[in-house]
Formats: C-alpha cells, sequence, structure tokens
C-alpha cells in the first residue's frame, strides 16, 4: 500500500509540473488551442501542429467535412496498410475537455520498424471536429503518456466564425444545365468535385478514388 501511494504521489507531482512547465500552442488560424507539455516541441504539420518528444509525437488535423466515426475509420484503415502486426485494441467513445469524440487505440509495428501504440481520436465542437493522432514506441509508453493527457485534455476548439451575408445576383444557367462561363450550376445536379484535402494530402469528404487514399498515406509513411 505505501508503494502505490509513493508512486501515485510521484504521478501527481509529475503531472502537476508538466502543467506548470507547459507553453499554450494558439493555431495560427485560431481554430483551436491547447498546451505543450515541458520537453515536448511543437512544429507545423501541414494545415495543424506535431507536437513531438523522442520518438513519441501527437498530431492535431482538420478532420471536418465527415463523420467523426468515419474519420476515425478511415485514419486507422490508413495506419492499419502502413504499420505491420496492426491489431485494434479498443475502440468507443469518449471527451476531451467536454468535446465529444470518437477513438480507436491500436498496437502494431510503425514504417519505421518499431512496436508503437496509436491512439486516433476524433474530437468535434462548435460545429467544426479535428483529429488527434498520438503514437509512440511501446517501450517508452508509460513515460509518455502524462504528455499525452495532458495535451489531449487541453484541447479546445474555437467556435467557427460566421460566414459574411453578401448580396449577390445569381448567374444564369443556359439549356445545358451549366452557368455562363461553363462552370457546372449547383442546382442541375452536375457533379462537384468529390474530396478534400486533411493536412498534408489526407483526403477526407466525398467518395475516395485510389489515387486519392495513395495521398492519404503520404501523410504517415515518415512517422
Amino acid at each position: 500500500m505505501k508503494t502505490r501511494s509513493i508512486l501515485n504521489a510521484a504521478s501527481m507531482a509529475t503531472l502537476i509540473s508538466m502543467t506548470a512547465l507547459a507553453e499554450s500552442y494558439k493555431d495560427p488560424r485560431q481554430r483551436f488551442e491547447l498546451e505543450v507539455p515541458a520537453g515536448w516541441t511543437a512544429e507545423a504539420f501541414g494545415e495543424g501542429v506535431k507536437i513531438a518528444r523522442g520518438g513519441a509525437y501527437f498530431l492535431v488535423l482538420d478532420g471536418s467535412g465527415e463523420s467523426p466515426e468515419a474519420t476515425v475509420g478511415r485514419l486507422v484503415s490508413q495506419f492499419g496498410s502502413q504499420w505491420s502486426k496492426f491489431l485494434q485494441l479498443k475502440q468507443g467513445s469518449a471527451t476531451v475537455s467536454g468535446q465529444p469524440a470518437q477513438f480507436s487505440f491500436n498496437s502494431g509495428v510503425n514504417p519505421k520498424g518499431v512496436p508503437s501504440f496509436l491512439k486516433v481520436m476524433v474530437a468535434s465542437s462548435q460545429g467544426r471536429s479535428f483529429a488527434l493522432i498520438g503514437s509512440a514506441p511501446q517501450k517508452d509508453f508509460v513515460d509518455m503518456k502524462a504528455g499525452f493527457d495532458q495535451i489531449e485534455q487541453s484541447f479546445r476548439i474555437a467556435a467557427a466564425p460566421k460566414p459574411a451575408v453578401t448580396s449577390r445576383s445569381e448567374p444564369r444557367a443556359d439549356a445545358r444545365g451549366s452557368d455562363q462561363g461553363g462552370v457546372p450550376h449547383p442546382v442541375t445536379g452536375a457533379p462537384t468535385k468529390a474530396g478534400k484535402l486533411l493536412g498534408r494530402g489526407v483526403v477526407h469528404g466525398g467518395k475516395q478514388s485510389a489515387a486519392q487514399m495513395k495521398a492519404l498515406g503520404r501523410i504517415f509513411r515518415k512517422l
């Protein structure tokens, strides 16, 4: 019992120390903010951020465009195609600072040949959603977990700005259902472009082609 008390006290002291020394990170586009624990570094990663320490990393990427469940499933599938011995250990729903989220916790051997754990979570609030992806070598996971928890629980999504209301006349469609400039008319059923880039080449929304799925994999190949 004494040993357990000492370990709990030590863990709490570590969290308090990390919180006291943490730096706030605010997204340049004012979409979210979080804390960067002591000993971790933050750098731009596509349209999001990568927070890293040693072989561990935590990514925040824009996840708008489809349901959180679909985004988690797609990202897990993509990682599974990049890793070997990939196994989903747990999945379900959770909250991140009061924001609803879906998650999947997994294990496997990453592209660098390192046995690692991987957590994929998508949090949503204020009309926005973000993918939170954390990974660490299995041998370092216990040491890194406090940092992951701090980043995750400090994550806040900012409210999306209201679009400006402008008044303009609708372009006239010709008999073929196109605007005068030849662009497919949104009302007459001409198809729009499918998919949208998420971070560095991650595709979401719309029907995904083989080429889009290949682009999705590039973001994870060197992690």
